[in-house]
C-alpha cells in the first residue's frame, strides 16, 4: 500500500486540523441541543422511551423470517421491515447498540 512520504511538520498539523474539527462538531452538538432543548422535553423523553421499548421486538421480526413483514411500533404505526431483512440486519443490530 502506497503512503504519502512523511514530512516532520506534517503529524502535529494533522492532529490539529483533527482537534479542531472535533471541537467543531461537539460545539455544533450543543449548539443544537441549547436551541432545540430535545431532551429536555417530556415528549421526546417519552417517545425515546417508547421505541427503545419496543427495540427487541423490532429485532425480533427482522431477524425472524417466518415473521410478518409489517410491524406495529406504537409511536410510529405499522412499518414494512421486508427490504430491512437479510443483508441488512448486522448493520441493524449494530445500529441500535449506539
Amino acid at each position: 500500500m502506497w503512503r504519502p512520504p512523511i514530512n516532520r511538520n506534517d503529524p502535529p498539523h494533522f492532529v490539529e486540523k483533527l482537534r479542531q474539527k472535533s471541537h467543531q462538531v461537539v460545539k455544533e452538538i450543543l449548539e443544537m441541543e441549547m436551541l432545540k432543548n430535545y431532551t429536555c422535553n417530556p415528549d421526546y423523553m417519552k417517545m425515546w422511551t417508547e421505541l427503545m421499548d419496543g427495540q427487541e421486538a423490532f429485532m425480533e421480526a427482522i431477524c425472524n423470517h417466518s415473521k410478518s413483514s409489517k410491524l406495529m411500533i406504537k409511536v410510529v404505526g405499522e412499518v414494512d421491515i421486508l427490504h430491512l431483512r437479510g443483508k441488512h440486519e448486522r448493520i441493524i443490530k449494530k445500529l441500535l447498540i449506539l
